[in-house]
């Protein structure tokens, strides 16, 4: 019972086209790259100032407004093409990534800043 098998037992009508299996499988790396860098960037704000209150302020912050950008997102998403609204918010991750290395030790003393952003 390997996947060939229930892949054919799926309707035709019913399956993916090609640009949907690939769009699937590229959200799904990126969800998966993303979810270890948030590992990583708990590490780093560990290893800076060795305080869960650092981490857990931080996680609380970011994952509060990622319900606020998410909601923000899709009122663009009707307004603009739902592709330019992925761009962009692909554009703002990388961007803070890249304040993140340019910040390096001060990280930890911008942790909401960085956390909003």
């Amino acid at each position: 019972m390997g996947i060939p098998i229930l892949f054919n037992r799926i309707p035709p009508d019913k399956r993916l086209d090609r640009e949907a299996s690939i769009t699937l499988v590229l959200q799904s790396l990126f969800t998966f790259g993303s979810s270890l860098s948030s590992i990583f960037l708990n590490l780093y704000l560990w290893r800076l100032t060795e305080s869960l209150w650092i981490n857990g302020i931080y996680n609380i912050v970011s994952n509060a407004f990622i319900a606020v950008c998410f909601v923000i997102g899709g009122k663009l998403a009707k307004v603009l093409d739902r592709m330019i609204v992925n761009r962009i918010g692909i554009t703002l991750i990388a961007l803070f990534y890249l304040c993140i290395l340019l910040a390096k030790e001060h990280v930890a003393e911008y942790c909401i800043l960085f956390a909003v952003f």
